[in-house]
């Protein structure tokens, strides 16, 4: 959006001198060490405004616009930032209580992810569309890790929305929700844990990892001793051979088992392995992946 658009029909004014307002236009402007208490602005465009170490207390700010604004160090109480635009802004070090921002939008800046949490709506869908929103903007602004913490957290807050859902745990939900919808947040929400304990939704390596030893040194070893009997072997094979041959399944590496599928079930359970072993390698690609970009 051109600078024009944020400007066209407000009244320049100065914020030291506003109490109240609508409609108004404040541009590059200092405001740092200020006390500013139960200002109450709608509908108005904030451009270039430092508001270094500034106090805004039981503040209300509604569909306003903050581009190039500097917070660093403000500290901000009991406060409303309703539908807001925020472009480029810069909040190092910055406090946050109490403070209500739903339905704002940040653009190429980001919340502390600290603060944000402790200011997020208790509605879920609005907690998960800010932390959603801070993603992407922390994303863009070049902060990958504050961008990581912010889409785990939307991935929490939309299972808490899920659950909501299934339960019908408000009249909001209830009226929302009919049978089918709870059925597909039932699938959703099992596709959101099994993408948690996988892989924590692709953040982490070392889940990963676990979760490959418990697969093949668990999961498939259990499934092929069911029909361990097909075997045409006596004695019957160990527990410990049937693991050498999942690693074996799972890797595409037959030179570490002797063993071969007999039976059809047999076969379908090493097959099954096999593919999960590449779904396996493709989602550890992908982790890899993201660890790089975030260098």
């Amino acid at each position: 959006m051109a600078v024009g658009d944020l400007v066209s029909g407000r009244r320049p004014a100065t914020l030291k001198d506003v109490q109240s307002g609508s409609d108004l236009l404040f541009a590059s402007q200092r405001c740092d060490n200020l006390v500013l208490n139960k200002l109450n602005i709608s509908h108005s465009t904030f451009i270039n405004i430092s508001f270094l170490r500034t106090k805004i207390t039981g503040s209300e700010f509604q569909n306003c616009v903050f581009e190039e604004c500097y917070f660093r160090r403000a500290d901000i109480k009991r406060s409303q930032f309703v539908g807001c635009r925020f472009i480029n802004c810069t909040f190092d070090y910055i406090g946050i209580t109490d403070v209500d921002f739903r339905f704002a939008d940040f653009r190429n800046t980001a919340l502390p992810f600290k603060e944000a949490r402790r200011n997020a709506p208790p509605e879920h869908n609005l907690r998960q569309d800010l932390f959603s929103n801070l993603s992407r903007a922390a994303t863009l602004s070049g902060d990958e890790v504050e961008a990581r913490k912010y889409r785990l957290a939307a991935i929490e807050a939309e299972n808490e929305n899920l659950k909501a859902a299934i339960l019908g745990e408000s009249a909001w939900h209830k009226e929302h929700y009919d049978l089918v919808r709870r059925a597909e947040s039932v699938i959703r929400l099992g596709w959101h844990y099994l993408n948690k304990y996988l892989w924590r939704h692709g953040e982490s390596a070392a889940v990963l990892f676990a979760s490959a030893i418990v697969v093949t040194l668990l999961v498939f070893p259990v499934l092929l001793y069911f029909d361990r009997d097909s075997f045409n072997l006596r004695p019957l094979p160990s527990y410990g051979q049937l693991i050498w041959m999942s690693m074996s399944n799972f890797i595409s590496l037959d030179r570490l088992s002797q063993l071969n599928p007999e039976s059809t079930y047999m076969r379908f359970v090493s097959t099954l392995e096999g593919l999960a072993g590449i779904i396996f390698t493709g989602m550890f690609v992908t982790v890899l992946v993201k660890a790089l970009l975030r260098r």
